[in-house]
């Protein structure tokens, strides 16, 4: 993860971000247009709130978790922009007024103002980040971790916002997500650790075959994403 930042930092140091930008946008073709037009959707409010719906089926504490880290870098990102930078032009106004064409992908709706910082990013960053940390499974959470990256990558991509953009919003929702996770470590409720699922199950199953949570392995995780990392 952190070298994911480190590159976009030494690329903001070694270029001016419109040098960036326009790199970026000149790697464009039809199958990143498509790729990326679709994928930066999972940075969006309705696919976080599909996702948290999908995981109380899973576990309780997994979509809390997901709501509290999406919604805590949603405050943030939003206060930031709509109070301290509502101003700051996006990209395609911005080269626009220089007079430099881009590649553009059509059917995106583009944004003129509020560029910094990316709210997308940042609601990435919080969800899948999180997930990351909660699963066992190393290659899943790389997986994880290359995915939030990508779709940060796919707001420069479709000229939403320049590389700074995302990189502030990714390291909002980062810190949301690592909060999020150290903190529900302290949750120790029974029924965060059951879904719709098992209490669906215990209600049609006589009492003596309910599924229940084994107290000593409360803060085991026995499915799921996995259990929480010390």
């Amino acid at each position: 993860m952190g070298l994911i930042f480190g590159l976009k930092a030494a690329m903001l140091l070694l270029w001016k971000k419109e040098e960036i930008h326009l790199a970026i946008n000149g790697w464009n073709g039809p199958v990143r247009d498509f790729i990326f037009y679709f994928l930066t959707y999972a940075g969006d409010g309705l696919f976080a709130l599909a996702l948290i719906l999908v995981t109380l089926f899973i576990r309780f504490r997994y979509a809390l978790s997901l709501a509290l880290s999406f919604l805590g870098s949603g405050v943030v990102s939003q206060l930031m922009k709509r109070l301290f930078f509502a101003e700051t032009i996006r990209p395609v106004p911005y080269f626009r007024a220089l007079e430099t064409p881009l590649n553009l992908v059509e059917g995106v709706h583009y944004h003129f103002t509020m560029s910094f910082p990316s709210g997308h990013s940042a609601s990435a960053y919080a969800l899948f980040i999180l997930l990351a940390l909660f699963t066992r499974n190393k290659m899943v959470s790389v997986f994880f971790v290359l995915l939030a990256a990508s779709i940060a990558f796919s707001r420069v991509y479709l000229s939403q916002h320049f590389l700074w953009d995302t990189l502030m919003g990714g390291m909002i929702g980062f810190v949301a997500a690592w909060i999020t996770f150290y903190g529900q470590q302290r949750w120790s409720a029974s029924w965060l650790d059951k879904s719709l699922l098992t209490l669906r199950l215990n209600k049609h199953l006589p009492s003596d075959h309910a599924i229940a949570v084994n107290p000593k392995n409360k803060q085991k995780d026995p499915g799921g994403f996995g259990s929480p990392k010390a």
